[in-house]
Formats: C-alpha cells, sequence, structure tokens
C-alpha cells in the first residue's frame, strides 16, 4: 500500500487539553492531511476537551473511555483491543497515527491485527517510562520529535524496533504570525497596555508548571535587574493543577526578588498574533521537554530567541546564528543572554533575518505534509514487509507472495480467527 492508496485515516489525539488549544499537534496533522484529500476520524478520550476542537473544524470524531484504557488487567486489554478493532473496522481505516501513549494499549493491536501501517509519534515531555512502553512494539514506525526522545528510544528500544525510527523534520505547519491580519508591533496590545514602541518586552509561552522554568526566568530577571535593566516580561500560561497553587508560588518569588512590577500572567489568552507582534524577545527557560512551535513561530514573528538547550530547541536553534541557547537550570547564563540581547539591537536584527530565513525553508505547509507522507509511505511498506501480530503479541510470519492477514474478531464472544486475503486459497 502506498499513500496514494491510503485515503482514510485514524488520527488518535493526545490526552488532555493543551495551554492553546488551537495548537494541537494533533489537530495540524489533521488539517494538513484533510488539505490533500484524505478523510480523517479523530480518536481521543471521552474526557477530552480537545476532541471539541476537532469537531469545531468540522471533524468526525469518535470518544473511547479513558479510565479502561489506561488498566493492564489482561480481559480488560483484550476487550479494548476488541472493540477498538470492530471500530476501526466499521471506519475503514486504513492507517493509524497515533499520538497519545494511553491509545496505544488498545489501538496499535487493533490495528496490526487488521493489518493496518502503525504510526507511534512520540513527543517531549513524556517520561522515560512512557518511551519506552511494550506498545511500541506495535508500531511499524516510531517517530521521535527531539534528539532526547530519539536517544532515549534508540538506547531502550529492541533492535527489531529501531530500524523504524524517522524524524519528522518539519514538526508543525507554522503560519507567519505577521501575515494573519496581525497588528503591527506598538499597536492593539502595546496600546491597550500602555507599552511605549521603545520599550522592549520579554515573552514567555508555558504552562506554569516546574518543568518550564517559569521561576529561573524570574530568577534571571533579578540578575538582570542588578545590571540596571527592568523590561516588561508578559507570561501566556495556565496552571494546570491549580490545587498546586504554581501561580502563586511565581507571584510569591517575584515579589521576594523584587520583579513582581515588570510581569504580568495571563492564564488565558488566544491572540497569539497579536502577542507575537508585540514582544521583542522570546524566552523559553524550560528545564526539560522545550516544545519547537511557540519558539518557531516567535521566529517567523521577527522575535529574537533565548533558550535553554533542551526537548527540540536544538534542532529549531542554531546558537548565536537563529537564537541564543544556554544550558538548562543556569539562571546566571539566561540572564547574561537577555542582557545581551536587550542591548544590543544589532545582534537581535541579525539573530532574527537569519531565523526567519531557517523557518520559511524548513516549517512551510508543504514541507510539513510532505514529511507526513513521507512517514505515512515508510510506515506502510514496513507493515507490508512484516507480520501479523494478534492480540497475544504471537508473531506469525507471512509466507513469501502473500498478502497481509486480516483478522475478524466478535466484540461480545472475544473469539477470533485469522482470514488470508491470499486470492489463491
Amino acid at each position: 500500500m502506498s499513500t496514494q492508496d491510503i485515503k482514510k485515516i485514524a488520527i488518535i489525539a493526545a490526552p488532555g487539553e493543551k495551554i492553546l488549544p488551537q495548537a494541537s499537534f494533533a489537530l495540524d496533522v489533521a488539517m494538513a492531511l484533510r488539505a490533500a484529500g484524505r478523510e480523517i476520524v479523530v480518536f481521543g478520550q471521552e474526557d477530552d476537551a480537545d476532541l471539541a476542537i476537532f469537531q469545531t473544524e468540522g471533524f468526525a470524531t469518535t470518544a473511547f473511555p479513558s479510565a479502561s484504557i489506561r488498566k493492564n488487567r489482561p480481559w480488560e486489554f483484550i476487550a479494548n483491543v476488541a472493540c477498538t478493532f470492530s471500530t476501526l473496522r466499521a471506519n475503514e481505516i486504513q492507517l493509524v497515527h497515533s499520538m497519545s501513549i494511553p491509545s496505544l494499549a488498545s489501538f496499535l493491536p487493533a490495528a496490526k491485527m487488521l493489518g493496518l501501517p502503525t504510526i507511534a509519534h512520540v513527543q517531549p515531555g513524556l517520561t522515560p517510562e512512557d518511551l519506552i512502553s511494550p506498545m511500541f512494539r506495535y508500531a511499524d514506525l516510531i517517530v521521535p520529535d527531539t534528539a532526547a526522545v530519539e536517544q532515549i528510544l534508540m538506547s531502550e528500544l529492541p533492535p527489531k524496533n529501531q530500524k523504524a525510527l524517522y524524524r519528522l523534520h518539519s514538526l508543525q505547519p507554522l503560519v507567519n504570525p505577521l501575515d494573519s491580519n496581525a497588528p503591527e508591533r506598538g499597536e492593539s496590545l502595546r496600546d491597550r497596555l500602555g507599552v511605549s514602541p521603545d520599550e522592549l518586552v520579554i515573552g514567555v509561552i508555558a504552562e506554569l508548571l516546574p518543568k518550564n522554568g517559569v521561576d529561573l526566568l524570574i530568577e534571571a530577571l533579578e540578575m538582570v535587574a542588578k545590571r540596571g535593566l527592568r523590561p516588561r516580561v508578559w507570561i501566556v500560561g495556565r496552571d494546570p493543577d491549580p490545587t498546586a497553587a504554581n501561580l502563586d508560588e511565581l507571584n510569591r518569588h517575584a515579589a521576594n526578588l523584587g520583579v513582581r512590577d515588570q510581569i504580568t500572567f495571563w492564564t488565558q489568552f488566544t491572540d497569539m498574533p497579536a502577542f507575537h507582534a508585540a514582544i521583542d524577545i522570546l524566552a523559553a527557560p524550560h528545564r526539560f521537554g522545550a516544545m519547537n512551535r511557540y519558539t518557531a513561530e516567535a521566529m517567523f514573528g521577527g522575535t529574537a530567541i533565548v533558550a535553554t538547550e533542551t526537548g527540540g530547541i536544538p534542532h529549531l536553534i542554531e546558537n548565536g546564528r537563529t537564537g541564543l541557547q544556554v544550558p538548562p537550570v543556569d539562571p546566571e547564563a539566561f540572564s547574561k543572554s537577555l542582557f545581551q540581547l536587550l542591548v544590543d539591537m544589532e545582534l537581535r536584527s541579525e539573530l532574527t533575518e537569519n531565523a526567519l530565513q531557517y523557518v520559511e525553508a524548513n516549517f512551510s505547509p508543504d514541507h510539513f505534509l510532505a514529511s507526513i507522507l513521507e512517514a505515512h509511505e515508510k510506515a506502510a511498506k514496513a507493515s507490508a514487509q512484516t507480520r501479523f501480530m494478534n492480540i497475544f503479541d504471537t508473531e506469525i510470519p507471512l509466507p513469501a507472495g502473500m498478502a497481509p492477514a486480516t483478522a475478524t474478531v466478535d466484540p461480545d464472544g472475544l473469539e477470533g480467527e485469522i482470514v488470508s486475503s491470499n486470492p489463491d486459497e
């Protein structure tokens, strides 16, 4: 099966409402494939707010129960696989592209019973235990999108899975924020907040979690203030766990260090073109797992970047050419890079010009779609050349000249049989 033959695709959305829901990677993939003429069915957990976003965009969606997916008792696993098998078959799915670790327990095994190509897309922020989930053995193709993820996969997965590694270089179908009827710099958001055109503003886009290092940025701001500069800082990011009082703790931390008056927090903010148009520097102080999307969008918008060398950042930023990188968990180094950009307008201009050239060449919608289709092609070839796999993890070698087998399962009786697709039998 080639990508030309794959017309109907199941996309398994990552669970949980995002900091900015419209930035969902699964949505980006779905929209790119739909624009290329593919029919998409989106599967998500029944308590997942992201499904409503897909519905708003006109996608067919199907919910599956989240609680039972996460249980590991054998018969519940088999029941989940059988029900998923039935759903995939009823929807005439031809390829499964999963971006959700919980879904691996049912969608990938069920897809392999149907002889479907399978892709497990691995994004930053997962633990090593997530990344070496035994369910990855059901994937024809594993797509790591950062070097750190790839390193873990290469060291932990059995050899038969290592050959499946393939990086999707263009991670997001980005649109230049300044080409989307965004306000010119100095208008709208700056005017609304009383910020003069010559005043520098640092922006941050990150959930208010310790891993994202907002507390480290606050410490860096104190060091910058001691050198005589007190720029405004706008932080866009919700607190995913209000019971942990992360926002309150960050406010106290900033007050104790004497920089609270410089900082504005937005826990709900969706006008990202206006945000990118208004800031001069994007700071990404993550301890680990930094995402690429917001950094790349800032590069499109002519914003200089200071980021920690973690997650997908090293694939996006060349230190000193398209932005500045510093070691993670090093507020002093971060403060020096911030100060350098704040005082050196020529450096900011040079970095932003180089960054714009890079993202225009590597993050266009056409490049993104080509990367997805290449991944689907690789998965289809791997699926055709390997084996049928049943839900008990028994590998059945495929006889020479025989097409991949399919299977039927009675979801009620949980009985199955292999049905050969060889016309000579």
